[in-house]
């Protein structure tokens, strides 16, 4: 709501950038985005999303029993809830790639990531919360994933927890499942970017990057990694699932 007058010396040029970079420590931010993005942050004050946001990683860190592993900060979570639009250093599919993967900087940083130009809802920010907030607590207790096996193993636990509560995992789908089981089997331990993209987010983003594509379909990954966890889960518990360092619920068959 601050004046955009004076371009770089504006009061909100200004005011924006003492937060993002000071207090978030963040490079890639914009503060004098246009009236949609204005409109998208209207929209999650309007509901509350913060709230919503700090309910949702509350409920995630007790489900997985996060005060019995996890050494306590002052505060022991912290979310931000952003607002993201495509423009000239923001693509949609670089950035959402990186984000679902190796994370800023090589961490997950507790951002809630939500698209101008697209629908802001109340349980689109509790599901990325609840993602955001996995991750980083699975990043707690493991260190940043950067394998093909750890990031599935990781988003594996985020995918199964935002969707819970937990219903019956459905039945797998060879066709999609085998082609991600065999990439794994040889590229686990690979740390590789385009690795991690092509096995978690399939051909069309690795193709997207210029990357080669390993004959996975679109969030093959992320469903097979989903699948798995929701069974272990069911199973065993989101906690010994979110512990298990060697992930040896992802070789399973749901």
């Amino acid at each position: 709501a601050l004046p955009r007058d004076g371009g770089a010396a504006s009061p909100r040029f200004r005011a924006y950038t003492e937060a993002a970079a000071a207090t978030w420590a963040l490079s890639a931010y914009n503060p004098m985005a246009g009236a949609h993005v204005a409109l998208a942050v209207q929209t999650l004050l309007a509901m509350d999303a913060e709230r919503l946001a700090a309910e949702a990683a509350a409920d995630t860190a007790a489900r997985v029993e996060a005060h019995t592993f996890a050494e306590s900060r002052e505060p022991p979570l912290r979310l931000a809830v952003v607002v993201l639009s495509t423009g000239y250093w923001t693509d949609r599919v670089t950035t959402d790639s990186l984000h679902r993967t190796h994370g800023e900087g090589g961490w997950h940083r507790g951002l809630v990531p939500c698209w101008s130009h697209e629908p802001v809802t109340e349980a689109l920010v509790h599901a990325q919360a609840v993602r955001e907030t996995a991750r980083m607590l699975w990043e707690a207790v493991h260190g940043p994933a950067r394998s093909v096996r750890g990031v599935l193993a990781r988003e594996g636990v985020a995918e199964a927890l935002a969707h819970a509560p937990l219903t019956p995992a459905p039945e797998p789908h060879d066709a999609v499942d085998d082609p991600v089981r065999e990439a794994v089997a040889v590229l686990g331990e690979s740390t590789a970017l385009a690795d991690v993209v092509a096995v978690l987010l399939g051909d069309a983003v690795a193709e997207a990057h210029g990357w080669r594509p390993l004959g996975i379909a679109a969030d093959g990954g992320v469903q097979l990694a989903r699948s798995c966890a929701r069974s272990a889960i069911a199973q065993r518990g989101a906690r010994a699932v979110l512990l298990d360092g060697a992930a040896s619920w992802l070789d399973a068959r749901p």
